[in-house]
């Protein structure tokens, strides 16, 4: 096995249709109602869904985008936290 005993190699990616647990919301869609974000793994809604991936389900961002068919650099925050991030970004950039 390639990964073994390599500690920084990356496990290969998970595929479309692997999870095999229960499925909330449609695949390839991240449900949002502005301020959170639907897990498909729980349903439940939250700000920041890739640290609630990891420490509730313990898949990466990367596992989550591709089990549930969404785009590698599809964000995994709501839309709101988002705009606030952005926003404090461009503040620090022009600083």
């Amino acid at each position: 096995d390639a990964l073994a005993g390599n500690p920084t190699a990356r496990k290969p990616l998970p595929e479309l249709g692997d999870w095999d647990g229960p499925l909330y919301g449609e695949l390839g869609v991240l449900a949002t109602d502005g301020q959170r974000v639907e897990c498909h793994m729980c349903g439940g809604w939250y700000k920041l869904l890739p640290s609630h991936v990891w420490r509730a389900h313990g898949a990466t961002a990367a596992e989550y985008r591709a089990l549930f068919g969404l785009a590698a650099k599809h964000g995994l925050v709501s839309a709101d936290l988002s705009a606030r991030l952005r926003e404090y970004a461009l503040q620090i950039r022009s600083s």
